[in-house]
């Protein structure tokens, strides 16, 4: 048992991560705490009128400011008056925005937690000794927990994926909240219940009868209000610029949308992104937008610790070096600016179909895991002493639940509702721990339009080469970095022709060529990360209750810079959250 009061301001204070955050309580009794931390310009809004408390956090793009009170206050009535059901669902399938929603009905004695339909804003849930805990910061949740504050299961899908799948973190009891995931609690009761509301199914493509050139023409249109709607609603919009398809894709739409806009792209420290920032250069030169390289250093252990500690290991530390990127950003342009991305596009528009023929649901689960691997599951059994066979079976359960019947629909589901619900969406959140993120291609209309479109409009990147030609043909006719060839050009054709015999060979090839063809790791990681983690090895002892030492200690030299990467970010957390004075702090003070 713990002390929730006190449990309760501890967790909350920590949650001050500097001089920018400051905290709001807007209620703390003995059945109840509503807490908010941000700094000025993150969008929080309270409403309070006879009937509703209603706490809102994040923006409805398609909403006005001055109609969102009473909107919000309408969709309290309908929760109020019991109409779950299509109502409801309707008015989250028509609101373009990432949000978390919390109500209090003051005359029927109920709390309602609702957040958008595609979940955009991870949120954290966790029961424990009686007490619902529901939290958009996944460290206010880890105060909670025992002794024992990991969950091994959960480690060892994020070793093989890169994250946690199913409905698993990596924290005991702690789930992620679901997309579009109405959770009503009556308070006189004490009784909680839990309900999605939607659930989008990758088989049904209710765009399979309209004509090519009219999908194309009604998903141009959906993105451009889209763009117009973030800039409507947001300030000082900031454009991450690339030389992916991407992120010009937005370029285009946000100059549509609005003239008045920066780009800014950045070069890592060992220049892998030289080709990526040539190309950005270009596209902002083609629409004469102003743009701004910014050069980076090579992140260092102070960097691994704030990241951590912002979002509570659910980052890979290979990212860590972002956040001095973003720290530049805030201090020239504030906190109060816009940060578009093209995030979504790589998973709205191409064909994601896998082109092998899946017999089975054993052959999708072997798919999966050699597409994501970080890990092979042969080292993640060794590591964590969990059988192959429990990994094995806990995936298997996962993507039997899934609703799509046909095999590679169901792994188009994986890669929505895994890879970028549990992967990306964690680092869009990163992001707005210093301004707010938007992503034009996660608008629920645009969304919805793209994902009913039969793949078959979608193969070799037919349907994003029409698409990023009626945006902007000056463009789509530009190279791409990831494929140094424009999507317009037959060259590219080619390419995928290629590329399409090389996926069709045996994955036992493309794993045994990857594997030899990666450089060891102490040419591809920085000597102070190895001795850290050395050092964790050595001092840390809470590993030893979720590692077997002996076999880390083998493995881990034996890895590729993003398992090594992936693993460190693990045990990093494990030890900033289960020993008293972490191991990075005291090597750090060495």
């Amino acid at each position: 048992m713990f002390n929730r009061s006190t449990t309760c301001k501890k967790s909350f204070q920590s949650l001050i991560y500097n001089e920018h955050y400051y905290q709001c309580i807007y209620k703390f009794s003995s059945q109840r705490f509503i807490g908010s931390t941000k700094y000025t310009s993150y969008p929080i809004k309270f409403i309070e009128n006879e009937k509703f408390n209603i706490y809102f956090e994040g923006k409805i793009y398609n909403k006005k400011e001055a109609e969102l009170e009473k909107d919000l206050s309408n969709f309290a009535e309908l929760l109020s008056a019991g109409l779950q059901g299509d109502a409801v669902l309707q008015w989250l399938l028509d609101a373009d925005g990432d949000f978390l929603i919390v109500i209090e009905d003051k005359i029927n004695k109920n709390v309602f937690v609702v957040n958008d339909a595609l979940g955009r804003l991870p949120t954290y849930v966790l029961e424990i000794d009686g007490c619902l805990i529901i939290t958009r910061e996944i460290r206010f949740a880890i105060d909670f927990l025992g002794q024992i504050k990991f969950d091994k299961l959960g480690i060892a899908l994020s070793l093989i994926f890169g994250y946690p799948i199913g409905d698993r973190t990596y924290y005991s009891g702690v789930k992620r909240m679901k997309p579009a995931n109405l959770i009503s609690i009556d308070i006189s009761k004490s009784v909680v219940s839990s309900q999605i509301l939607n659930d989008f199914n990758m088989e049904i493509k209710t765009n399979k009868d309209k004509p090519f050139s009219e999908i194309v023409h009604n998903l141009s249109d959906l993105f451009l209000q889209s763009s117009r709607n973030r800039i409507n609603t947001c300030a000082n919009p900031v454009l991450s610029l690339s030389g992916g398809l991407d992120s010009r894709a937005v370029a285009a739409g946000i100059t549509y949308a609005e003239s008045k806009i920066k780009a800014v792209s950045y070069l890592d420290s060992n220049n892998l992104a030289e080709l990526d920032v040539k190309i950005a250069k270009v596209i902002a030169g083609e629409l004469k937008i102003p743009w701004r390289l910014i050069k980076l250093k090579q992140a260092d252990l102070k960097d691994f610790r704030e990241l951590i500690q912002l979002k509570g290991g659910l980052n890979h530390l290979g990212m860590s070096f972002i956040l001095r990127f973003f720290k530049k950003l805030r201090k020239e342009y504030g906190d109060n600016i816009t940060y578009s991305t093209g995030d979504g596009g790589d998973k709205t528009l191409p064909d994601w179909r896998p082109l092998r023929r899946l017999k089975n649901l054993d052959d999708l689960i072997y798919l999966a895991i050699n597409t994501e691997q970080r890990s092979p599951i042969e080292t993640v059994e060794k590591i964590t002493s969990i059988p192959k066979s429990e990994i094995l079976d806990e995936i298997r359960s996962i993507f039997e639940s899934y609703p799509e019947k046909n095999l590679k629909m169901k792994f188009i589901r994986f890669l929505i509702y895994e890879r970028a619900y549990k992967f990306l969406f964690e680092g869009e959140d990163r992001n707005r721990s210093y301004f707010w993120s938007v992503a034009p291609f996660y608008s629920v209309p645009f969304f919805r339009y793209a994902m009913n479109i039969p793949e078959k409009y979608k193969t070799n990147y037919k349907l994003y080469r029409h698409f990023l030609t009626e945006l902007s043909p000056a463009l789509a006719s530009i190279p791409n970095e990831k494929f140094n060839k424009a999507i317009t050009s037959y060259k590219f054709r080619v390419f995928k022709f290629f590329q399409k015999i090389y996926w069709l060979m045996p994955l036992q090839f493309l794993r045994r060529k990857k594997v030899t063809d990666t450089p060891t790791l102490n040419k591809v990681v920085d000597d102070e990360l190895i001795d850290i983690f050395n050092y964790q090895l050595k001092n840390c002892q809470d590993l030893k209750k979720y590692f077997e030492i002996n076999e880390l200690k083998d493995s881990f030299v034996k890895m590729k810079r993003h398992e090594f990467y992936n693993l460190l970010t693990i045990t990093s957390t494990i030890d900033q959250y289960e020993s008293e004075v972490s191991t990075l702090d005291r090597y750090a003070l060495q």
